[in-house]
């Protein structure tokens, strides 16, 4: 056990022993002894420290009322004899207690100083610091008498024993831990390193321990890193975490997380820094080749927008020409054509001109999702309130009836992605239905069974329009699909609804649809797990 340290408030048991003894061996004041004993008693007492008096021939111990009480006793209920002592210290410690007698007696030791716990008379443990002198010799040297004092120091002890276990504890954890853990001098040096650490940089431990972070940090992050600890030791924030780079032993780069915080001594001032050390090298190649695959996309996409418009370019001016010349002819030698060449004519300007059509669908189809990847919150009751007003102005359709069941969600997106797919269902919703009054129904199920998954959010659209058969549910997706002619149901291209599949597609979303023929149609899609 270590020694009790002595408290500047309170007496030296020491001193007083040394004067305890010179009273004692004067023989000009031996009847003076009892004196000085009390007086040197009152003295100990005063200062919380219990005193004892062992007459070591007889066994006899006078312990004074402060030592009873330390341990919960009067001293009318403790035995003056070293017997009770024995009784009292807990048997794990008697041994060594008793060992630390026997050498002080053997004069192995030069005082007698010990701790250990004893039992006091409510049941707990308690802890005392033990110290005494032997103040009196027969002819041989063998002792006579000793006195000495007792001190409780189980507050002490016991945040001694929780530090210690604490220790214990970061050792545990730093030794079995798979995140590098350190503690570093503030100077940069290796205090302590586990063993994660040194399988991340490749050093043994001794290795480390005889450098610093400084030698094996990249050069081109040694700055950033000094900077932050500056700061942390200004007191501008309290620890910091970085990306960085380590020189392992074999000559590679490897990627780091760092986590770094700052251990103070109790009066404040700096004491050394705790490091957290992740290998996130792999994390970091896979970023580094993903930011090079996506500037290659990039460029790959511009490629393929700058081919799309010069195909779409050099496609479209040919068909200009054919149309011109087409509309000429008629215009110049409407007089000289019969029926079937006027017929013949104005069918070639009607395919030029849904060539056109064609070719701009065929465009903007392949920029989906790469023109605009702007997010905004979208209030979707605004924004369909302003499609169904673009319909209902409509003179060719006075009779449709377009009604929003639910008070729809607020939802983060792109405003022109969204609006095309309402817009797309709303429009097939209208311009496939014979019905005299065309209805169309808009609403959010909070969830809905789809092929054994249970789907959340679920947008509907809702008409009771011509239908569509089964057979053809897949196919309308695709793009240029269309199942119906144009002479019953107008011109298009069927790009639409390959539009609003690919939308849907590329904000994690699922669409699908519920129709027979004659019974109207309902389309079902999700915007994404996001907004679900």
């Amino acid at each position: 056990m270590p020694q009790t340290q002595e408290n500047n408030h309170q007496p030296s048991a020491g001193r007083f022993f040394d004067e305890w003894q010179a009273e004692s061996h004067n023989p000009e004041h031996s009847a003076e002894q009892s004196d000085a004993a009390r007086r040197l008693e009152l003295a100990l007492e005063g200062g919380s420290l219990g005193f004892w008096d062992w007459n070591v021939a007889t066994g006899v111990v006078d312990y004074s009322e402060r030592w009873c009480a330390m341990v919960g006793y009067s001293q009318e209920e403790l035995a003056p004899d070293f017997s009770t002592w024995e009784k009292l210290v807990h048997p794990e410690d008697l041994p060594k207690a008793v060992a630390a007698i026997e050498n002080y007696f053997a004069g192995n030791t030069g005082q007698y100083a010990i701790e250990f716990r004893m039992q006091h008379k409510q049941g707990h443990w308690l802890w005392v610091a033990s110290r005494g002198r032997v103040f009196a010799v027969d002819d041989d040297g063998n002792p006579l008498r000793a006195v000495g004092t007792h001190q409780d120091v189980t507050d002490r002890k016991l945040t001694e024993l929780a530090l210690a276990q604490e220790k214990d504890q970061f050792q545990s954890a730093m030794e079995y831990s798979a995140i590098g853990m350190a503690l570093v001098s503030l100077k940069g040096e290796w205090l302590m390193v586990n063993p994660a650490i040194c399988r991340i940089v490749g050093y043994s431990m001794e290795e480390l321990l005889a450098t610093d972070f400084q030698t094996i940090t990249h050069p081109d992050d040694l700055q950033s890193d000094l900077g932050y600890i500056e700061r942390v030791l200004a007191g501008e924030m309290p620890n910091y975490e970085m990306e960085k780079r380590y020189f392992h032993k074999d000559g590679r780069i490897i990627w780091v997380l760092l986590s770094v915080s700052l251990a103070r001594n109790p009066d404040g001032s700096p004491r050394h820094f705790i490091s957290q050390i992740q290998d996130i090298t792999e994390r970091k190649n896979a970023e580094i080749r993903a930011n090079i695959y996506l500037k290659e996309l990039e460029r790959s996409n511009q490629e393929l927008d700058d081919f799309a418009y010069i195909a779409s370019h050099d496609l479209k001016e040919p068909l200009r020409a054919i149309n011109n010349h087409s509309q000429s002819l008629l215009s110049s030698y409407d007089a000289e054509l019969d029926e079937a060449g006027s017929r013949k004519l104005n069918r070639l300007v009607f395919l030029t001109r849904r060539m056109e059509v064609l070719i701009d669908d065929l465009l903007q189809f392949s920029r989906l999702g790469r023109l605009d990847t702007s997010r905004e919150d979208i209030d979707l009751n605004e924004l369909l309130a302003n499609e169904v007003a673009t319909v209902s102005n409509d003179e060719e359709n006075p009779e449709i009836r377009i009604s929003i069941r639910d008070q729809l969600p607020l939802l983060r997106g792109n405003r022109a992605s969204i609006a095309i797919v309402f817009r797309n269902l709303i429009g097939n919703a209208i311009k496939y239905n014979d019905s005299a009054r065309k209805i169309i129904e808009i609403g959010l199920l909070p969830e809905m069974q789809h092929k054994e998954q249970t789907l959340h959010n679920v947008y509907y659209i809702r008409d009771n329009g011509i239908g569509i058969d089964p057979d053809f549910h897949e196919l309308i997706f695709g793009m240029f699909k269309r199942l119906n002619n144009e002479k019953a149901y107008g011109p298009g291209t069927g790009a639409g609804l390959a539009f609003v599949k690919r939308i849907i597609d590329q904000l994690s979303g699922v669409i699908f649809v519920q129709s027979q023929p004659g019974e109207g149609t309902s389309f079902y899609f999700t915007l994404g797990s996001e907004n679900e």
